[in-house]
């Protein structure tokens, strides 16, 4: 995690010249706190005018002079490489925090470039003179996650408000979906030969063909063989059986559609699939390794969910989940996910009529109920990350359970349609690819 910390004015002024328009023990407290431990990144002038190496943290100067050198520093020539070096630093200590302390022109440049990903902020409820301004501009969009007001005493003459800012995000999953495909096509190009799936589809429902049409395409631009076996929907669940036996060592993977018509077992027949070759994990013994904490392969909806995870570069651990719905695609796999990522997790279903209370306190939210709009803005706090994996129907469009308006508040928004949804089908094959050179 990426961070800012600045205190400033009411018109957003940090700094006169070399000199700092105030002396606060308090903010210099919270500033201490909040960043020991910690790596810090600044300019050079902002370093000079400290005066020395903050204490209990690697200091990284960032200058264009090549030749400067200053003792129990490191001092690199760009704002990326100190970003770097610092990421370095605290991923070998197990800590992922980093902060960029200024100056003006540092602060710019990290925001302009989409480098930051928090602002710690000491809002400092004054006007003062002073030529030197934070860019408070770039984080207004920003979501405030935490306020806490502190007023004046007669050693801080200044109310103060200290606000944390979490920079929004609305997940593209095409365009994560696409950086997966890019990666699974080299590793196709690396295989002896070429991998086949099959899919069997019963019947003809235009929701399905539409799955299966987004499935083969994919395999067709990644370099899979893709095979389909479609049958009328008054198929009978031994002749799926049968069919699954004789064919399966003509494939690499198999995948079965869902959901099959009433009168056939989809348990049973998804346990016909041998599990080296069930990429969708819905083979009992598959699932039951995956939800007793084998992370080796997640099931396409999750994978999805970790996907978005690690692309963010987000916090699970000790977190507060709810997850909303326990079917066997959405909330059953992100129960077990969550949990295994050592989250605190809380699950409720159609029984549950009321879970506002569960909602509020939630860090993040994954709902798979298929109900549209059952999350509404109300029900979520700032800085909430929220994982729409349900659909349905609504005025004749695509609605996800998650009110679009929730993105006001929410520090990252993994909407439907257009979130998880593209990237099921990445995971699905990732899942495949995966097998294949297990073999």
């Amino acid at each position: 995690m990426i961070s800012v910390i600045v205190g400033c004015d009411n018109n957003w002024v940090i700094g006169n010249g070399p000199d700092i328009p105030w002396h606060l023990p308090a903010d210099f407290a919270y500033f201490k706190k909040t960043t020991m431990g910690h790596p810090v990144v600044m300019g050079r002038t902002t370093f000079e005018s400290i005066g020395k190496p903050l204490p209990g943290r690697l200091n990284i100067v960032v200058t264009r002079d090549e030749t400067y050198q200053a003792d129990n520093v490191l001092v690199v020539n760009s704002v990326e490489a100190g970003i770097e070096h610092a990421k370095h630093e605290a991923e070998q200590n197990e800590n992922e925090d980093v902060f960029i302390l200024g100056g003006a022109q540092i602060y710019t440049y990290a925001l302009e470039n989409n480098l930051v990903d928090r602002a710690y902020v000491t809002h400092i409820d004054t006007e003062v003179e002073g030529d030197i301004l934070f860019p408070g501009d770039l984080i207004e969009q920003w979501v405030k996650t935490s306020s806490v007001r502190r007023e004046k005493d007669e050693k801080n003459t200044y109310d103060m408000e200290f606000a944390v800012y979490e920079k929004q995000v609305v997940v593209d999953g095409k365009q994560l979906s696409q950086k997966v495909e890019d990666r699974l096509e080299t590793r196709v190009e690396k295989l002896m030969d070429k991998p086949s799936l099959g899919i069997y589809v019963v019947g003809d429902d235009k929701a399905t063909e539409m799955y299966v049409k987004k499935k083969r395409e994919f395999a067709e631009r990644i370099g899979v063989n893709f095979y389909e076996f479609i049958f009328e929907s008054d198929v009978t669940e031994q002749e799926l059986l049968d069919h699954i036996s004789r064919h399966q060592g003509n494939v690499d993977g198999i995948v079965v559609q869902l959901p099959l018509p009433k009168h056939i077992n989809q348990e049973t027949v998804c346990n016909a699939i041998p599990e080296g070759k069930d990429p969708d994990m819905l083979h009992t013994e598959t699932m039951k390794r995956f939800t007793e904490g084998d992370m080796g392969l997640l099931p396409p909806v999750t994978s999805a969910i970790d996907e978005i995870i690690d692309t963010y570069n987000l916090d699970v651990q000790n977190k507060k989940v709810l997850v909303i719905g326990k079917g066997k695609l959405v909330g059953g796999p992100a129960i077990a996910y969550f949990k295994n990522r050592g989250a605190h997790v809380d699950a409720v279903d159609k029984s549950n009529t009321d879970f506002t209370k569960l909602a509020q306190a939630a860090d993040i939210i994954v709902s798979g109920a298929g109900v549209s709009d059952l999350v509404t803005s109300d029900m979520v706090h700032p800085g909430v990350i929220l994982f729409d994996g349900g659909t349905s129907g609504s005025s004749g469009s695509l609605r996800g359970d998650i009110d679009w308006e929730c993105q006001d508040k929410a520090r990252l928004f993994s909407r439907s349609p257009g979130g998880i949804g593209p990237l099921t089908v990445a995971s699905l094959f990732k899942n495949f690819i995966t097998l294949v050179e297990k073999k």
